[in-house]
């Protein structure tokens, strides 16, 4: 026999979670809670000079329910997002709506209550919807209804912001009569408690010497790799970093911005064939300096200070030291490391194959230097993917694809520790030989070795996706974004998931999120409009494929958006203009406006030839809306399961 049991009165078993700018219109909401007869804990109940962090983590690790109040300031939030993120781990989250704004990425899997219209009748639909979640959370129906307890805001703001503790009258005109200021009478949290977070800043180039650009570009990245290798910091990727750099923030506007704690940032000077390196770890919470250090000595040296900047600040965060078992394969050769770098510009900035092979002349350099420097072993294999796809011979597409695998397995071989080495296999397999069964693995190890690594994530999310495999696709892509949250790049990857997994209201909301944060470089209007186009919104579609300025996505899409509008002629002459302008580049895109069409047979031998071809496209053929319509033929499956799909 057994009965539902109610929490004691003074027990908090409701914690609500809102943006301070939203307490007015938190407020009643609050209210009708607490007149249910619920125990509500929120930060107005916080008194002066208490700690915040303390007391509120308690209360909200012991909530029974998680109420999040969703707006267009809170979805900003890292504090509001961070409180979310508990109630959705511990599976007792209860998310409103203020004002309609939707939740952000990795909090839409339980719809919101939308309270955009609520008159603040406690016995709305509305209203009574999020009681009845509430009250499932605490294992039976709501307890008694009290007597209501109006709460209104408090006369003196709880917090100034929910990193520090607010002071009453007295003290504080005590203080600034000390002296003390607010510094001295601010409790910051331990770092454990925004996850060690720390962020690299670029280091400040002081030299005059052109030659060494490079080198002192990359000390940045190549410290936060060092970094990401220890699993209990959280460190901030490039883009991000770059970005709180270039809006000159201060290091306590960098942690609020990123929800971090910590700041890296230092000088580097080259002079008389010295290298001379100034660094600070800064607690942006306090503005005290954690650690400091110069190193000097040969340029060199550089490849040793790296590690040793690196040991350093995770010895003063964590505690913890590097395993020295561990097998990264770092450069140790300062020239093969010079060497690496300017090829790695090359790379990027190829036009032609002609840039490829001046690239590819670097590496093999770097690696004859120093034959264990796994990274160029790594970039390497990417550099023959690329060649592969632009390669208009088969034959010398298929020699670079497997060239591609024996640096990859080379880098592996020399690295085995090393996230980047497996997941360059991953990529080879996956992106080049599409071969999803060989690719598995690899990804798979590189997840568990990258976990603290954005781009490592991003490429694993990726191929979960390609597979199917949603759950760990947006636990990946989450994770990476949280890590480097000013990347577009990274919201568009989420749009790319969410599209493939056929939420087109989250695809759509990704992809313009990643537009808002850079939009010069980041512009996916197909995208858009083909997520519009399944969402039976066809002219809308229509309209977002206009804007495309690719050909190769645009002609499609506007292909698709035509036929559904019933513009036959106008959707044939798009998929002609396609044909005529791309040919064999473009058959995956063929294949997506036959299936559109119902034209099943012809879609089918296309696919055949693009997989021949090794055309990258194919890599979405599982799950891509676009050919949902080839689910279930024989000769589709059989080509699924040629490309190891499912294995």
């Amino acid at each position: 026999m057994s009965s539902v049991e109610h929490p004691s009165s003074d027990e908090t078993t409701v914690f609500v979670s809102y943006s301070r700018v939203d307490q007015e219109k938190a407020l009643p909401i609050i209210n009708m809670i607490k007149d249910a007869g619920y125990s509500v804990w929120w930060d107005g109940m916080l008194e002066a000079g208490e700690r915040y962090l303390e007391r509120t983590e308690h209360a909200l690790e012991t909530a029974r329910a998680v109420v999040v109040i969703w707006s267009e300031q809170s979805v900003n939030s890292d504090w509001v997002r961070d409180e979310a993120m508990s109630g959705r781990d511990r599976k007792c989250l209860v998310p409103i709506s203020l004002d309609g704004t939707m939740p952000p990425l990795g909090y839409r899997q339980i719809q919101a209550i939308n309270f955009a219209d609520w008159s603040g009748q406690s016995g709305s639909p509305r209203a009574e919807e999020v009681l009845r979640t509430i009250a499932a959370f605490h294992d039976g129906p709501a307890p008694p209804r009290r007597a209501p307890e109006r709460l209104s805001p408090p006369l003196q703001p709880a917090r100034a912001s929910r990193r520090s503790v607010l002071l009453g009258g007295g003290a504080a005109a005590a203080a600034a009569l000390l002296g003390i200021g607010w510094l001295a009478t601010r409790t910051p949290p331990p770092a454990a408690n925004r996850d060690n977070g720390l962020v690299v800043l670029p280091f400040e180039n002081l030299s005059s010497e052109a030659e060494n650009t490079i080198l002192a570009s990359t000390l940045d990245t190549e410290v936060r790799k060092r970094l990401t290798r220890n699993p209990a910091l959280k460190v901030v990727g490039r883009t991000s970093s770059r970005a709180v750099q270039r809006e000159g923030l201060s290091s306590s506007d960098i942690c609020e911005r990123l929800g971090i704690s910590y700041v890296l940032e230092g000088t580097l000077l080259f002079t008389n064939n010295l290298v001379q390196i100034s660094t600070s770890l800064v607690d942006g919470l306090t503005g005290i300096i954690r650690w400091t250090d110069d190193f000097e000595g040969a340029p060199e040296d550089i490849l040793r200070f790296q590690d040793e900047i690196a040991a350093a600040v995770s010895a003063n965060v964590t505690n913890q030291l590097a395993n020295p078992d561990k097998r990264y394969g770092d450069a140790t050769n300062a020239a093969a490391y010079q060497e690496y770098l300017t090829g790695r510009r090359v790379f990027r900035d190829a036009e032609g194959t002609s840039d490829l092979d001046i690239a590819l002349g670097h590496f093999d350099r770097a690696i004859e230097l120093d034959p264990n420097f796994a990274a160029a072993h790594a970039i390497k294999a990417r550099l023959f993917v690329y060649r592969a796809s632009i390669s208009s011979n088969i034959d010398a597409a298929d020699e670079a694809r497997s060239l591609a695998v024996d640096s990859a397995r080379k880098a592996i071989e020399i690295a085995p520790d090393s996230d980047d080495a497996h997941s360059t296999l991953g990529y080879v397999n996956f992106a080049a030989r599409l071969d999803m069964a060989a690719a598995k693995t690899p990804f798979e190890t590189s997840r568990t070795l990258g976990a603290g690594d954005a781009v490592i994530l991003t490429r694993y999310a990726e191929f979960a996706a390609s597979n199917g495999w949603d759950k760990e696709a947006m636990a990946a892509i989450e994770r990476a974004t949280e890590l480097d949250p000013l990347n577009p790049s990274l919201f568009g990857r989420a749009g790319f998931i969410h599209y493939l997994a056929g939420r087109f209201d989250s695809a759509i909301d990704a992809f313009n999120r990643a537009e808002t944060l850079r939009p010069s470089n980041f512009h996916r209007p197909s995208e858009i409009g083909l997520s519009h186009y399944y969402r039976g919104e066809t002219e809308l579609a229509l309209s977002a494929c206009d804007l495309e300025e690719n050909g190769m996505d645009k002609l499609p899409c506007q292909a698709i958006a035509f036929r559904a509008l019933g513009k036959i002629a106008e959707a044939q002459a798009a998929a002609a203009s396609l044909i005529d302008e791309y040919g064999d580049a473009g058959l995956y895109q063929q294949a997506q406006v036959l299936a559109q069409s119902g034209e099943f047979e012809a879609c089918q031998a296309i696919l055949e030839r693009a997989y021949d071809l090794k055309d990258s496209g194919m890599i979405m053929v599982r799950m891509d809306p676009a050919l949902k319509p080839m689910h279930g033929r024989p000769d589709f499956e059989q080509l699924l399961a040629r490309m190891g799909f499912g294995v």
